[in-house]
């Protein structure tokens, strides 16, 4: 293939039975067990506390940081003072109400 040609895509369509025993014991446990996704949003909180103080301390810059973590932690904590211009978080740890 030459490198200019691009790759033709198949898509493939799989039918499931919804009332599968197998299917429906999966799907138990995966709605059962806290996942990581759960766990994530509490350590997103705890990474920016993390680079908060130490960018605080001077340990780092944030400049430091690559320009796409810059622009995400900018974001968050401007949407974390509009929420609380908006009384929607809490000041002491800053959860949403």
């Amino acid at each position: 293939m030459s490198p200019s040609a691009s790759p033709k895509t198949r898509s493939t369509v799989t039918s499931f039975n919804a009332e599968d025993p197998q299917l429906r014991v999966f799907l138990h446990k995966l709605s059962a067990t806290p996942g990581l996704a759960e766990t994530d949003l509490h350590m997103v909180r705890v990474l920016e506390d993390l680079i908060d103080l130490l960018v605080e301390r001077a340990v780092i810059r944030f400049t430091d940081l690559p320009p796409a973590a810059q622009e995400k932690l900018s974001a968050r904590r401007s949407a974390r003072v509009s929420m609380r211009s908006l009384h929607l978080l809490d000041d002491a740890d800053g959860q949403v109400l």
